[in-house]
């Protein structure tokens, strides 16, 4: 990715801001008209293709099953990988990131309170500062001594009227 320097502009006149505020608003007009056609062909060549689009999806699905299961029958061909080659490209099992499921008969309140007394090490306490209650609260707090100050960004912005044809 390459850098761009922005260009530092001063000094502009009345003339120069309607001028450009002008080419603006033309170049955003121009800008959504063609947007919208691209958009209505596109939806034409969805709704062209659809069925036919829908028709590969099903086959895609059906013969996925059917791969899958080959593979899941044949386990000895991943002995060695979790996947293999052929002529149409690689296929095979991924193992996913391990994630904690709770057991038939047990919520998570219960785990918590066996997991407190077995293995007290992985319970955490979180403190954390509550940054919206400070704010709330921003008329009767000093925040200098706490090492706090309020900051609001400021951003240009610019909002057309349009013109719908």
């Amino acid at each position: 990715m390459t850098r761009q320097s922005q260009k530092v502009i001063a000094n502009v006149n009345q003339d120069h801001f309607d001028e450009a505020l002008n080419a603006y608003a033309i170049a955003d007009a121009e800008e959504q008209k063609i947007t919208a056609k691209l958009d209505a062909e596109i939806t034409k060549l969805r709704e062209k293709n659809a069925d036919q689009l829908n028709k590969l999806k099903e086959k895609k699905d059906q013969n996925f099953d059917i791969i899958q299961t080959y593979c899941q029958e044949n386990e000895h061909l991943f002995e060695t990988k979790k996947s293999i080659e052929t002529i149409h490209g690689t296929l095979g099992f991924r193992t996913g990131t391990p994630k904690l499921k709770l057991r038939k008969g047990f919520k998570w309140e219960g785990v918590l309170d066996l997991v407190k007394t077995f293995y007290p090490v992985h319970v955490r306490t979180i403190q954390e500062i509550d940054k919206q209650g400070l704010l709330a609260s921003r008329n009767q707090i000093n925040f200098k001594p706490i090492g706090i100050e309020i900051a609001q960004d400021e951003t240009f912005f610019i909002e057309l009227k349009k013109e719908i044809n």
